[in-house]
């Protein structure tokens, strides 16, 4: 797995300015969030009220909610 929430996709970016979340806090999530196993090849991290889902092959943020 390379960097994991190194790349944003596009839809992440769209969900991050929709729901006001900025990447700082994204990436602390990633770095400090508890995580679970996602549908697939996923990594799904929470923490700080928001959800952030991870494709484990490329590394990228794929999407990103609240609660």
């Amino acid at each position: 797995m390379g960097i994991v929430g190194g790349n944003f996709t596009r839809h992440a970016l769209t969900q991050m300015a929709k729901r006001r979340i900025n990447k700082e806090l994204v990436k602390y999530v990633i770095k400090n969030g508890r995580t679970s196993r996602g549908n697939g090849n996923t990594t799904v991290f929470t923490g700080n009220g928001i959800r952030v889902i991870v494709d484990n092959e490329s590394g990228n943020v794929i999407t990103v909610t609240r609660g």
